[in-house]
């Protein structure tokens, strides 16, 4: 994880920039204990939760998965519209 140290002087504008640059790294966490995330990132990790959450969808994904290490499904291009 990335450290910044943030404090009053700091602009809105210097951690949002930072934040967009560790975006990529994952979140930051600050001298205080406060993590900040990315907006992407963090709606990512809770639609990964709330996907992870629903025991049957968490089956499904641990199924597929085994599936493809096994090799049992090839991989194709996307097909874009």
């Amino acid at each position: 994880m990335n450290m910044m140290s943030i404090t009053r002087k700091s602009s809105d504008v210097e951690v949002s920039d930072e934040v967009s640059r560790a975006a990529d790294h994952g979140p930051i966490v600050t001298p205080r204990g406060y993590t900040v995330f990315d907006p992407a990132a963090w709606e990512g990790l809770l639609e990964t939760l709330r996907i992870l959450g629903d025991p049957a969808n968490a089956q499904d994904l641990r199924i597929a998965i085994a599936e493809l290490d096994a090799g049992l499904h090839e991989e194709h291009e996307l097909i874009e519209e």
